[in-house]
């Protein structure tokens, strides 16, 4: 709070603390603009960006649980990913969130040869935001996966040396597209909180929405301080598996939840996360996008070769481009994130030296 103060959070307290308390020091670059505790007052529901999102009820609850969770710092962060198509406000909702601890947006594009910049802007810790990720790129799928389980980055301090440096994942990130074809990777999908937006319907400028965030941010932060000491306080059990790949964030999610007394809705909220992004990875890859048009209507049990003659039925195009083996290929590479979607199981198929596949319709299907 300003180069002089710190809000102190305990379990079960809040209260204001000078800079330095008990050994920790921000260096005034790193400190948020200064702002007081006062009456707390959910942001979720008194600004107008985060209440009327064009989200699910669990998408809305995600957005929360991710944006109180900032503080806490755990060690692996899981990207937040905002997906809609041109007018869901998915830029709009991540400068809310840079607005609220009255940081400048770290808004950046995804370029072909960014992979360093990437890395520099994690190693700067706090949040980063890449914006409209659409284009495919070549590095991103593989630096996103490693930056959201721990990963770090080494490169050469000088091009005529051979003195090393390694950038560590320290900042929360957010990424937004309307067409995520990054999301193919199944390494990285898995590791993704996945939020869907519908096109906005509301007149409200971005301006006033900024403009209400900037009136209420005291009481907002105040809120998440609130929330936080909650949760720390609270030593009650959590629900296992609820995100595999952070299990860490997860629990302390569902205690977030719990102190905003919304404990069954951060829940929902995080198994719906869980079970979606396997329909993220598979609709964002060519060849799962094609199955998944293929089984809306019936089950398939049968070899790779009767699989992409049906395929084939609903693209044309494939014919001559993909055989029965990369087909294959590709099934294994997805298999985690088809068995999810599709129920799928698969066996070997004895004298016949040929995998048998067994699928079912999405329970989604139309």
């Amino acid at each position: 709070s300003g180069p002089g103060k710190m809000i102190r959070i305990r379990s079960g307290s809040v209260d204001e603390a000078d800079n330095g308390t008990d050994g920790i020091l921000f260096p005034v670059s790193d400190c948020l603009p200064a702002w007081k505790l006062t009456t707390p007052q959910s942001p979720f529901e008194s600004c107008k960006v985060f209440s009327e999102m064009s989200a699910s009820i669990e998408g809305k609850t995600l957005v929360a649980l991710w944006v109180v969770a900032l503080a806490t710092n755990p060690r692996c962060k899981p990207p937040l990913c905002v997906s809609s198509q041109v007018g869901g406000g998915k830029t709009a909702l991540i400068r809310a969130v840079f607005r609220i601890l009255g940081i400048p947006d770290q808004i950046n594009a995804v370029t072909k040869n960014g992979e360093g910049d990437f890395w520099a802007a994690m190693d700067g810790g706090g949040i980063t935001c890449f914006d409209n990720a659409d284009t495919t790129s070549d590095w991103l799928p593989d630096a996103l996966a490693s930056a959201a389980t721990g990963g770090s980055y080494q490169k050469r301090k000088l091009y005529t040396d051979n003195q090393r440096v390694t950038l560590q994942p320290r900042a929360w990130i957010a990424i937004t597209s309307a067409s995520p074809s990054f999301a193919a990777d199944p390494g990285l999908a898995d590791r993704l909180l996945t939020v869907r937006l519908n096109r906005r319907t509301g007149q409200t400028s971005e301006a006033a929405l900024y403009d209400e965030i900037d009136r209420q941010r005291d009481a907002a932060l105040s809120f998440i301080a609130h929330t936080l000491a909650k949760a720390l306080a609270d030593r009650a059990p959590t629900p296992e598996r609820l995100n595999q790949r952070h299990p860490d964030w997860a629990a302390m999610a569902v205690r977030i939840g719990r102190a905003m007394g919304k404990g069954e809705e951060a829940v929902r909220a995080i198994r719906s996360a869980e079970a979606d992004k396997s329909l993220f990875n598979i609709e964002n890859d060519s060849i799962g996008a094609t199955l998944l048009e293929v089984m809306q209507s019936e089950p398939f049990d049968g070899t790779a070769s009767g699989l992409l003659e049906r395929m084939k039925l609903v693209d044309n195009s494939l014919d001559g481009k993909l055989s029965e083996k990369r087909l294959a290929k590709r099934l294994a590479k997805l298999w985690p994130h088809l068995e999810v979607v599709f129920q799928a199981k698969k066996e070997h198929g004895g004298h016949s030296k040929q995998n048998l596949y067994s699928l079912k319709p999405p329970k989604n299907a139309g």
